[in-house]
C-alpha cells in the first residue's frame, strides 16, 4: 500500500485550497496561482520521494546493496552473499 501522494494529487489539493480561500482567483493553467501551485507540488513530491527512499534504507531487507555494505563496514561486520 503506497501512502505517498502523486504529483497530480498534490497539485489538485493545493489548487482546491486556493479556490476555497479565494473563490474568485484564476486557477487556470498558465495563471500565476497555477504556476506557484505546480512549483510547490513539485517540491513536495520530491520531499515525499526522498522520505520514501530514506524509509527503504532503514531496514536491511529493503535497503540498496551499496548501503548494506556501508552499514556492515561501519559496524565491523562482513557481509555474507548466500
Amino acid at each position: 500500500m503506497n501512502l505517498m501522494p502523486d504529483f497530480d494529487t498534490l497539485l489538485n489539493n493545493i489548487i482546491t485550497d486556493y479556490r476555497n480561500q479565494f473563490p474568485a482567483v484564476d486557477t487556470s493553467q498558465g495563471s500565476l496561482v497555477f504556476i506557484k501551485s505546480a512549483c510547490l507540488a513539485s517540491a513536495l513530491w520530491g520531499l515525499y520521494k526522498h522520505q520514501e527512499w530514506v524509509a527503504r534504507q532503514i531496514f536491511p531487507d529493503t535497503c540498496s546493496s551499496g548501503n548494506l555494505d556501508r552499514h556492515a563496514y561501519f559496524h565491523a561486520l562482513s557481509r555474507t552473499y548466500a
